[in-house]
Order: structure tokens, then sequence, then C-alpha cells
């Protein structure tokens, strides 16, 4: 087998790209509020011919440029307003990344069997299982850093010149960056720029020559000019169009904004967040990270300083950012995968007790994780006539089993045993989305309301931008009631506290945390209320709806 994967490691990689980014991946229900954001978004600048500014709802969507819309479009042209047509690009973009960090690690030195695990630790990494398939702007843009940091590269290896070529690796480099901007804005340019830094700061530590590393920063430096450039023929017209509001919003709200206070009223834990959350989310790699950064650092040269700086770099922008969200530090995991390929050709060296005790959580995490989930499932199982959220949480728990037995055996020296496991894993994505669609609050009422008669949708209480999407149709959202008849009110919330836990313990019904049905009633039309429950993912809640049907207005 591994013979075979010497010989066709890009083959190799796609078989576990298939694996882990496929299953599921038309069935799950979108889940994050932004995934129903920028799918929405699409459809309704195809409707409006808008190809410069945004729309979700009927109003501007100044989040993000537009470069993932443009990328959304030719999956609904070819699957149609589905959720694996909104995916497509993020399944595609985790793909290729696999195979450019293959090419990365070669470049570096390793043997073709020895880089297939810069490609495959990406695409089995659990973060990347579970974002690499999302409706969202974030793997476009690490595809576009990890071209940038190739070309960087490559620049760096000239052979003695230290002046700017105009060749195919620096226009690589300005349309990656230009790119990159158009995916997520100024963080394309502040990965590659910030890893450069650290790691001339790690070269100097060392007392190491920085040459090659200045020759890539100085063409850096020159390749954001006509970066810009192309930027503006998209920026520009944007500006224009909305007079400004594009920049003031799209970079003073959700760029500075979420930096100084937190998004959503999230809690964030300055300095420490993401290396208690990178500890699961980089599972089953966990357990090599102080090796293959220990191993980076014998061998320090400019190009492993390089690596060492790019995955820092995310930590240093992140983190004391006030909003905190697990995959903020995603970007620096492809510089940590190439490493770890680095690594695995290295001898293992006798290992100090800290790195042990990292060993053992790393590797007894998901097996913890894993029958929490797993019990808590097949407990709820048995005490709830609806099964669909019970048997998604039980699924989840067989899939955190599977990444311990594959953290077990990459850190036990077997990495291909690992690589096989995590794809056993990330296959129960299918039973796990299918679960999860079936709980899915919005894809119920849609199922129960049907096609609605057309006029204005509104809801009150419930604003998920779900309804957006699944239901192809403007809604005004309310919660104050302002007298106008609502198509969808909110009755009841739970949440998953200790009350509902000893409520579940005991057989009996959970109380909800709040009620308003009688306050919610008097706000739908007259006719006979009915009634869905439903997971909503947006509030990590289970809720109630009322609605009238058609017949009785």
């Amino acid at each position: 087998m591994k013979h075979w994967i010497e010989t066709f490691p890009r083959l190799a990689l796609t078989i576990v790209a298939v694996f882990c980014l496929l299953p599921g991946t038309w069935v799950l229900p979108l889940m994050d509020r932004d995934e129903p954001r920028f799918s929405r978004a699409t459809v309704e600048m195809n409707e409006r011919g808008s190809w410069a500014v945004p729309y979700f709802n009927n109003e501007y969507r100044f989040d993000k440029p537009p470069l993932t819309y443009w990328c959304m479009e030719p999956g609904l042209a070819l699957f149609g307003k589905s959720e694996m047509a909104v995916r497509l690009h993020s399944v595609l973009c985790s793909w290729l990344i696999a195979l450019v960090l293959f090419e990365m690690a070669v470049l570096l030195g390793a043997g073709k069997g020895q880089a297939f695990f810069a490609g495959a630790g990406w695409l089995t990494c659990l973060q990347v299982i579970l974002h690499g398939r999302t409706a969202v702007a974030d793997v476009l843009l690490i595809l576009w850093i990890v071209t940038a940091m190739y070309c960087l590269l490559k620049i760096g290896r000239r052979a003695g010149q230290k002046r700017v070529v105009l060749d195919r690796w620096f226009w690589g480099l300005v349309g990656s960056l230009a790119l990159g901007f158009l995916a997520k804005g100024p963080l394309a340019f502040l990965v590659p720029g910030l890893a450069m830094a650290l790691g001339w700061v790690a070269l100097w530590r060392a007392k190491q020559a920085a040459g090659p590393l200045g020759r890539a920063a100085l063409n850096f430096g020159v390749a954001l000019i006509p970066a810009m450039a192309l930027v503006a023929l998209w920026g520009i017209p944007a500006l224009k169009l909305t007079n400004g509001a594009y920049f003031d919003v799209g970079i003073g709200k959700h760029v500075v904004e979420r930096g100084t206070m937190s998004f959503n009223k999230r809690k964030s834990v300055p300095g420490l967040y993401y290396l208690v959350v990178m500890i699961p989310f980089l599972l089953p790699w966990t357990a090599l990270l102080p090796r293959a950064l220990a191993d980076a650092w014998r061998k320090l040269n400019w190009e492993r300083a390089l690596m060492l700086g790019w995955f820092a770099a995310p930590f240093l922008i992140f983190g004391f950012y006030a909003t905190q969200l697990p995959h903020y530090i995603l970007p620096g995991y492809p510089g940590l995968m190439v490493l770890i390929a680095l690594m695995l050709g290295a001898p293992v060296l006798r290992q100090n007790r800290a790195a042990r005790w990292w060993r053992g959580i790393a590797v007894g995490l998901p097996f913890l994780l894993g029958s929490v989930a797993l019990a808590g499932g097949l407990f709820a199982l048995s005490r709830l006539e609806d099964k669909s959220l019970p048997t998604a949480i039980a699924g989840v728990g067989a899939l955190f089993l599977l990444l311990g037995l594959a953290s077990r055996s990459i850190s036990g020296g077997r990495p291909l045993v690992g690589v096989v496991f995590a794809m056993a894993g990330s296959a129960l994505m299918w039973p796990v989305s299918q679960a999860a669609r079936n709980a899915h609050l919005t894809v119920r009422l849609l199922a129960a309301i049907g096609e609605p008669s057309p006029g204005e949708l509104r809801s009150w209480g419930f604003g998920e931008p779900t309804l957006v999407w699944y239901f192809q149709r403007p809604w005004t959202f309310s919660d104050d009631g302002d007298g106008l008849p609502m198509t969808v009110v909110r009755t009841r919330r739970w949440r998953l506290d200790e009350k509902t836990l000893a409520a579940l313990w005991k057989g009996e019904p959970a109380s909800p945390v709040d009620d308003c049905t009688a306050e919610a009633l008097r706000k739908l039309p007259p006719g006979i209320p009915h009634f869905v429950q439903g997971w909503s993912p947006g509030s990590s809640s289970w809720l109630e709806l009322a609605y009238v049907k058609e017949e009785n207005k």
C-alpha cells in the first residue's frame, strides 16, 4: 500500500478527499448562520444581475468581498438551489489545498510517500472534516494563502537573485494575494506577511542568515502593488455603488469592530482560547504537534522558519481578537501539516515528561469525548420520542472514537493506519448529516408549511437566516410585534442544561427555558395554530414554532 501511495500520491490524496469531504455534504442542512447568508446572497446577486455588491434578504451584505459568491455560482448552475451546490467550492478548494501541500513538501525535500501526509494530514484534520465542506469563505481564502506561500518558497529558492524578477512565480504571488483578498479581505495579506516576519525572528534568534527569506519578502512587498490594483477593479465600482458603505461596514464593522468587541456576545479568553480549542480540532494529528515544532527548530533553515511563522501567524493575529471562533486559526494549519510531513521521515527522539503528557491528552481526549457523546446519544434515544438529534449526537461520538484510534495509530508511528481510521470516521458524516437534517427546525417548518402563498413572510422571535434560504423568499424578522400578522412565531425554547438533563434522567418532560406561547399566538392571523419543533443550530436550542395553515386563514 505504501508503494502504491508513493507511485500515485495525487490519486491517493483524491481518494482521501472523497472520503473526508463528500459523505453527507449534499444532505447536511445549512448549519452555521453564515452558510445561508452566503448561499442566498449568491442567488440574490444572480437575480439582481449584480456582480459587485451582494445582497441578502433584499439588503446589502458587506461581510465579505464577492469572490465566494462568484465561486458558488457554478455549483448552483450544476446542482440547482441545493446544499451541495453552495458547498461545492469549499470541497474543491480543500482538495486543491491538499495537492498544493503535497507539492510543497516535495519541494522542501520530502519523498512522495512522506509528502503525501502533508495533504492527508490537512484533509483528515477534524476542523477540515467539519469546515472543509461549508458554504462560507474560509477554505477559499486558505487556498490562496497556500498558493501564495508556495510562490514565496519558489521565489526564495532562486539561486543568487536578490532583485524582483517578474516571472511566473511573482505573478502567481500577485494573483494569489488578489484572489485571497477578494475571498476574505486583508487576512490574505496579513498571514503571509506576518509569517515572513516571524520566520525572520526565528532565524535571528538562531543566528542564521535570512537571505532567501529577505528575497521573498522583497517580492512580496512589490507584489502587493499590482495585487491591490487587481482588487481595485472590483473595489472602486463597489464603493461607488454603495457610497463607500462597503468599506465602512465591511472593514469597520466586520474587521475592526469584531477585533475590539465580541461579536454576537461570544465570550473570549485572550491568549489561551486557541491553544485549548486546537487540541480537539487538530485531531488526529494533535499528538505530533510538539515533535513537529521541535524537529523544525532543530533543523531550522529559512524554509522551516517560514513554515513555523505561517503556523504561528493566525495565533498572533487572533489570539487577542475580541471575537474568537475555532476556525480563525485554520489558515495556519497547512504550514503545520508540511512540518509534520517533514518530521515523519526523522527518527523519533526520546520524549520528556511534558511531551508524554501531551501525547496522553491528545490520544485520550477523543476517546473521552466520543464515549460521552455516544453514551449520551444512546441514552437520549432510549428516553426521547424524537430520535433525530440523539442519533446525530451518537454519530458524532462514534466519529470521535475513530479519531481516537487514528490518533493512537499516528502517535505510535503508523500514520497511514491513522489516515484510514480518520477516513472511516469521516464516512460517518453521512448518517450524522441525515439525522441533523431530520432534526433541523427550518427544514421541518418548510415541510409542514409547504410553499406559502405570495406575499410578505414575517417571523416573530425566530430570526434564523435559514428561513430565507430554504423558503427562497425574503422574510421580515421582528421581536417587538408591530400589529401585523406573522407567518411564524416562536412559542417555546429548550436548552441542554442541568434541569433538562435531570428531567431526561428521570424520564420526565423537560421544562422550557422560556415560554411565550400566549403572547406569540396573539401575533398569528385568525385560524387554528399548528406547532413544529426542531433543533436550531444557530441558537444551539430546541425550539417550538407556531403557524396557521393556509386553508385556515
